[in-house]
């Protein structure tokens, strides 16, 4: 088999890497290559990787060709241990089929797209095809800007179970309460990023997550630059969080340390490492952090803030 667009993984699964050749205007490889390399390797499991490399390309690309590897990449369905998708070139209607309904394999589906893509309908599709996911671990949405358009409709993810979630990963728009609310279905995460943070959000209720051991969360690039008020408080205000340890912060030019050092004393979390990035810390407000933060190892200020978070899809 060609090592150029499979290999076999370390943990024995076959990775299966299909992708958009500018220079041919095709699909690489060929499909009979990849249902050669399918047979070949059966029964390992599969991670299938339909891949962008170019995140902001126009092209227009041949969707009966998607769909017939499309096709038979769900034709292993069975075998999926690992999905990453590009979600622009994902065909709707091959996930409109009623004959599918488990993936017993599968641990981790990672969506990718443009910031001005609407990811909502590929995941929609995906999880209502798919619905029993036994050891669903890792779930993650990567626009890779800040100014992503789109939110995420929680509905669709309660059409799966998120109790074994450990892993999540969110780059669209949510408010404040969309994060909480995320935070309750999937009690056992241990790692949580939203990528943009906008709007309003957590009521009166207080939140305990036992599991959250690292959450990174980024203001609405929009509302930061425009200083408008910004909601990364009431989740502090919402949830207690006793075994987190690592804690990023981006772009927050209206930061209530208040709130958050309320969050830090009633958790009654040991912090290990912090990162503020561009936002809002007086020298009051930091000495007041490392002051409830004695286990404090790394802690991180940086004062710019650009619209590309770091790729913590391999975390």
């Amino acid at each position: 088999m060609p090592k150029s667009f499979s290999n076999l993984l370390p943990n024995g699964s076959m990775k299966v890497r299909i992708s958009y050749d500018a220079k041919t205007n095709q699909l690489v490889p060929d499909i009979f290559q990849v249902k050669r390399c399918f047979e070949e390797s059966d029964p390992r499991p599969l991670f299938i990787s339909i891949r962008e490399k170019v995140q902001d390309r126009t092209i227009s690309i041949d969707r009966t060709k998607l769909k017939e590897y499309f096709d038979l990449c769900l034709g292993c369905v069975s075998r999926w241990q690992e999905l990453e998708l590009w979600a622009p070139y994902v065909p709707l209607e091959s996930l409109s089929r009623t004959d599918l309904n488990s993936a017993p394999l599968l641990e981790v589906v990672r969506l990718k797209g443009p910031p001005t893509f609407d990811i909502s309908p590929v995941a929609r599709s995906l999880f209502h095809c798919l619905k029993n996911l036994p050891v669903f671990r890792r779930f993650t949405v990567e626009q890779r800007d800040d100014g992503t358009l789109y939110p995420m409709d929680l509905s669709i993810l309660a059409q799966v179970s998120l109790h074994g979630l450990h892993v999540i990963r969110l780059d669209t728009r949510m408010s404040a309460q969309h994060c909480v609310d995320l935070l309750i279905l999937a009690e056992n995460a241990t790692d949580c990023a939203f990528g943009n943070v906008t709007h309003p959000g957590a009521g009166p209720v207080t939140v305990l997550h036992t599991s959250l051991r690292t959450l990174r969360l980024v203001v609405n690039f929009e509302d930061h630059r425009n200083s408008r008020p910004t909601y990364l408080s009431t989740i502090f205000d919402a949830i207690r969080a006793p075994e987190l340890k690592g804690l990023i912060v981006k772009c927050d030019n209206k930061w209530n340390n208040e709130s958050f050092i309320r969050f830090l004393e009633e958790s009654g979390c040991y912090l290990e490492s912090t990162n503020f990035i561009d936002v809002s810390l007086s020298s009051g407000d930091r000495q007041t952090i490392l002051s409830h933060s004695k286990y404090l190892r790394v802690p991180e200020i940086n004062e710019e803030c650009d619209q590309v978070p770091p790729d913590n899809s391999q975390a």
